[in-house]
């Protein structure tokens, strides 16, 4: 099964997966590092710093947000709004994304998984995984009241589950993010362009391309060599890649690049010059402005840590659940342990 993260052997086996499901670590996911995936899920509430700049990220896993508290712009590449708490939000893996916080107070439940963590579930013969791949003017999101009312229940069944690890809590966490996506997907509308089905089997056929550009990270994997790997077309590759995918293979190829390098700034020591080398780029100048163009910052300050707007820290269940509970769900959750 293709998994889209970048690091095949940092997966655990489904024995790990299972010794491990009662352990505390594997709910969270450190995003962008050697260390970054210690299961197929992880979900945590992020207190969001008031005033800062705006700050962006981009990852290898879907991601969902539900905005708790307070108030925050998100921007995607065609696509700024503004969400208000009950607010949901779709991001597939390889996607730039950014946001600011507009108050104080302000927190959001952020939950990332793997593509094997869903499967092969569908809504009415349609699989989640079309919320995610059409653009993000195109996605599904919570258009009434009612529905952000619904939303807000449910990211804190989440946030319940994530806390008290009760036996179990896994498959629960998974029925709770299958019904987040049905809530937004009983109001989406979407265009002829969003309508373009997408299937599970879909991302299985792109995987000798994407293992391809995996195993060799300083080639320049051609969208012919891409191709080729799946046994398709030329156009029928590209096609299918950039609707599975949301991105096409050449940007998916230049992306993985600079995140291998972004690797390589954190966990060596060697310089610009030498990861430029190892990963095939033209020279350290090369990789420079590749860097800036998809990190916004540059190697150096990302190396030294001095741009923390463009580098997510790791994330802990930090404020307690009570912090953000309204008073009537505060006692509901004392009276429920």
């Amino acid at each position: 099964m293709l998994q889209r993260e970048q690091d095949r052997e940092l997966i655990p086996s489904d024995e790990e997966q299972g010794s491990a499901a009662g352990r505390a670590q594997s709910r969270v996911i450190l995003v962008d590092s050697r260390q970054q995936l210690t299961g197929s899920f992880g979900g945590w509430v992020v207190p969001e710093r008031h005033p800062e700049p705006v700050r962006s990220d981009i990852h290898q896993a879907f991601e969902i947000g539900v905005l708790l508290t307070g108030s925050q712009k998100r921007y995607f590449e065609d696509l700024e709004t503004v969400l208000s708490p009950g607010g949901m939000y779709l991001s597939p893996a390889w996607e730039r994304h950014a946001w600011q916080t507009l108050e104080p107070g302000t927190y959001t439940l952020m939950i990332h998984f793997l593509s094997h963590f869903l499967g092969e579930e569908s809504f009415e013969g349609m699989s989640w995984l079309n919320l995610f791949a059409v653009p993000p003017r195109e996605r599904p999101y919570a258009r009434t009241p009612q529905t952000r009312e619904r939303i807000l229940a449910v990211a804190h069944e989440v946030i319940r589950e994530l806390g008290e690890a009760r036996r179990g809590w896994m498959a629960a966490v998974r029925l709770d993010v299958l019904k987040l996506l049905y809530l937004v997907w009983c109001e989406w509308q979407p265009s002829e362009e969003g309508s373009q089905s997408v299937e599970m089997g879909d991302l299985g056929r792109l995987a000798p391309a994407i293992d391809l550009v995996r195993s060799r990270p300083a080639a320049r994997t051609t969208l012919d060599e891409g191709a080729k790997a799946c046994a398709l077309g030329r156009s029928q590759f590209s096609s299918l890649f950039r609707k599975t995918m949301g991105l096409s293979f050449g940007k998916f190829v230049s992306r993985y690049r600079v995140l291998k390098a972004a690797e390589m700034l954190l966990g060596t020591g060697s310089s610009l010059a030498q990861i430029a080398e190892e990963l095939g780029f033209a020279d350290a100048a090369h990789l420079h402005r590749c860097f800036v163009q998809h990190y916004r910052c540059t190697p150096g300050h990302y190396r030294r840590g001095e741009h923390p707007e463009d580098v997510l820290p790791v994330r802990e269940y930090h404020p307690p659940l009570e912090a953000i509970l309204s008073p009537t769900r505060r006692r509901r959750a004392a009276a429920s342990r």
